[in-house]
């Protein structure tokens, strides 16, 4: 009886460390994620105007139909190659 009383001592604190140490590494991924930034200055909005970002406009612009088309194109390119080179 003295034997597993001792085991699940062992167990408990086991577990208890382990749940210290998850919570140890999440605080410090959310510390490196939080400090990162920029050298650069960040612009800021005037006072009174909000700028979304559907308000810019984008350089180049692929319909579903056309992206899909070019994705699957270079697709079978790549493995067509891959035997004509075999």
């Amino acid at each position: 009886s003295s034997d597993g009383s001792k085991s699940t001592y062992a167990v408990e604190r086991c577990s208890k460390a382990m749940l210290l140490g998850r919570a140890a590494i999440a605080r410090a991924r959310g510390a490196m994620v939080r400090h990162c930034g920029t050298s650069l200055r960040v612009p800021k909005a005037p006072p009174g105007e909000v700028f979304h970002a559907q308000m810019m406009l984008p350089k180049y612009s692929l319909t579903n139909e056309k992206w899909f088309f070019l994705f699957f194109m270079c697709n079978l390119g790549a493995y067509s190659g891959h035997y004509f080179y075999l």
